[in-house]
């Protein structure tokens, strides 16, 4: 049904609108209500918010005053219509963003974060929190591309970016390669199973946990509590260490220099015995063995096993508790540099003949 606003007054215009606003407000909120009820009924997760604060509601809200403002003869009418529209577009890509969100949360909570040894759920994990970043950047896409339609001198570069292809994409394409590239290696390290959230990896000589992975980088943080950010890039064309890919176990390895005369079999006793005490160890591991010879002794070569998260830290407690024990013998079997000065040869000794 159409109404006829064209000899309405301002006032009984903004009291119509005001009407029509109200209205479509308690029907947004009474909407909400209803599917949030029926969400708790199904145990969906819902992300948590005011009812006004809806997408939903601005959805409602806007469909209705859109079309009723398009009715009316006035010459601010048309551009308020307008604007209208294009917040009915971002208002629809809002709820989208929302549903995306709330489907990428109860998804994650099917499988939660259970450490190291759940190899499955930590790609999974990092699947999902991937495949919501693709979805969300797609949607805006298309509401950028929706929005530019509203416009007809500009509708062309609507159309380019809703296709994705045409001479301005090529440009684009060509002046952002490494951008895209980064793009497509997330892409390819969300669905490889190369890494994962979690997961404990050596990248340019320092040894990290991946924290978080993007479209575009990936935050490794390290030992030392600081993050190192790189490209997704990276990961697909350097080769990098990644301690818990197929397992949550790693061997640690621990290189110490000791005299020729170093009691090797008391050095292996005394490293059983700190594993033994240590809660880092996980038993399965432990050998000591001479690695190699250097010029002024030998080096001993400690090798133990423990979780990919705590081997680190297990190498420290090894490195200390060895160098104290060969600090604490009684005997000199630290390895010393001999510096021997040479005697002067006997004919320089004679004085003038």
């Amino acid at each position: 049904m159409t109404i006829d606003l064209s000899g309405a007054t301002a006032s009984e215009l903004f009291v119509a609108a005001l009407v029509v606003v109200a209205a479509a407000f308690a029907a947004g909120v009474v909407v909400v209500m209803v599917l949030r009820r029926v969400a708790r009924r199904w145990n969906v997760t819902v992300l948590s918010g005011r009812l006004w604060q809806s997408p939903v509601v601005a959805v409602i809200v806007l469909s209705a005053i859109e079309p009723w403002v398009a009715e009316i003869d006035r010459r601010w009418a048309s551009g308020l219509a307008h604007l209208l529209s294009i917040a009915q577009i971002w208002a629809v890509a809002w709820l989208a963003i929302v549903l995306i969100r709330t489907a990428a949360k109860a998804a994650l909570a099917k499988h939660p974060d259970t450490g190291l040894r759940d190899e499955r759920s930590r790609h999974l994990r990092t699947k999902i929190a991937l495949i919501q970043r693709v979805a969300i950047a797609a949607v805006a896409t298309l509401a950028v591309g929706a929005t530019l339609w509203t416009f007809p001198s500009v509708r062309a570069v609507g159309v380019t970016v809703l296709a994705s292809a045409g001479i301005l994409s090529i440009i684009a394409g060509l002046a952002a390669q490494t951008s895209l590239a980064n793009i497509f290696a997330g892409i390819q390290i969300a669905f490889t199973d190369g890494i994962r959230v979690g997961d404990i990896v050596v990248v340019e000589g320092r040894q990290g946990r991946i924290e978080e992975i993007t479209l575009t980088y990936i935050v490794v943080q390290i030992w030392n509590e600081t993050r190192l950010i790189l490209p997704c890039t990276y990961f697909t064309t350097t080769p990098f260490e990644n301690w818990s890919h197929s397992g949550n176990t790693a061997i640690g390895e621990v290189r110490i220099t000791a005299a020729w005369r170093v009691p090797v079999a008391a050095v292996r006793d005394e490293l059983t015995r700190v594993l033994s005490a240590s809660p880092l160890w996980d038993g399965r591991v432990v050998e000591l063995r001479v690695g190699d010879t250097v010029p002024d002794g030998i080096v001993l070569l400690a090798q133990f096993s423990a979780a990919s998260d705590a081997v680190e830290e297990l190498k420290f407690e090894v490195r200390e508790a060895l160098a104290a024990f060969l600090t604490a013998q009684q005997e000199d079997v630290l390895p010393r540099a001999r510096l021997e000065q040479a005697q002067p040869h006997p004919m320089s000794q004679k004085g003038p003949t």
